[in-house]
């Protein structure tokens, strides 16, 4: 008994038809969303460095990512924006082909962080909590420190307050 292979051209056939929904990040092409433009005065315009996580719904390794950001939430509120955005959410019939070809988003989840509209940082698939923290400890603004006021006592003696 042998085992027989398929051809070569059918075997290359059958493996880019497998990967072709993984490289779309599952997307239907032909319906559109939002464009870059929207995208960018929506998520890019702020003070501080901003967090996208791209992902789509229904999808586990996303549902991961999501709650190992959740901790950084915490830790940099006031100092990072942290956004999700679907591209693909397919209990609105919704994607986003645009800003997934702009971003080369061909993979979810992907993890970017931007700093006055340019891309920093990024990650994709799960990324754990302990490699982003880095970059943004880098990129974040030190919050400011507790302003102290200075008087002086009853003795000419200067003394500090909070």
């Amino acid at each position: 008994m042998s085992l027989r292979l398929p051809r070569r051209s059918n075997l290359v056939l059958v493996l880019a038809s497998a990967a072709l929904p993984l490289l779309a990040g599952g997307c239907d092409i032909g319906k559109s969303g939002h464009s870059v433009q929207w995208f960018q005065q929506e998520y890019l315009k702020s003070d501080v460095p901003v967090l996208v996580v791209f992902h789509k719904d229904h999808c586990p390794t996303c549902e991961i990512q999501e709650a190992e950001i959740q901790p950084l939430k915490d830790e940099y509120k006031g100092r990072v924006r942290f956004d999700s955005f679907f591209i693909l959410n397919s209990t609105f019939g919704k994607t986003e082909p645009q800003i997934r070809d702009y971003y080369n988003l061909g993979l979810v989840p992907t993890t970017v962080v931007f700093v006055n509209g340019r891309e920093q940082a990024r990650w994709v698939g799960n990324a754990s909590r302990f490699w982003i923290r880095p970059t943004l400890e880098k990129l974040a603004p030190k919050a400011p420190p507790a302003s102290t006021t200075s008087t002086f006592g009853a003795n000419g003696v200067r003394v500090s307050a909070p």
